[in-house]
């Protein structure tokens, strides 16, 4: 359902998504992503956070209400989030569910790689969409 991968030298915590979620596998992801953000903040302080949504799925309205809550959460600590989907009904769920958080939402891969790297070259700051 989700997969982690830190890549040290660009300062870049990647979370893929797949799938319909059920509420324990949400309950387990934010438990492990609490975690695992938690252990990266204190080992490179600032990083960004790339979420590949391409294999997840349009969500109840719950649990994308949850996943919106994780994401808010991690954007709100001047810590650059995108999401990248390969659907545009599935973006726009996320859009509705993030509403005006930091978190930017992508359709291209390059776009949002580009955002997060100019995101994470500019000093710490409060965050804008793109």
């Amino acid at each position: 359902m989700y997969t982690f991968a830190f890549d040290e030298q660009a300062r870049i915590f990647t979370i893929r998504l797949r799938g319909f979620w059920t509420p324990p596998v949400l309950a387990a992801f934010v438990d492990e992503v609490t975690a695992r953000g938690v252990e990266q903040s204190r080992r490179y302080g600032r990083y960004g956070v790339f979420v590949d949504c391409r294999e997840y799925q349009v969500q109840t309205g719950a649990l994308a209400e949850g996943f919106a809550s994780v994401i808010g959460r991690a954007s709100s600590q001047e810590r650059p989030v995108c999401l990248l989907f390969a659907a545009m009904l599935v973006k726009m769920q996320a859009e509705r569910s993030l509403g005006t958080t930091a978190a930017a939402i992508f359709l291209d891969e390059a776009t949002a790689r580009a955002w997060l790297a100019t995101q994470l070259a500019a000093p710490p700051q409060v965050l804008s969409p793109a």
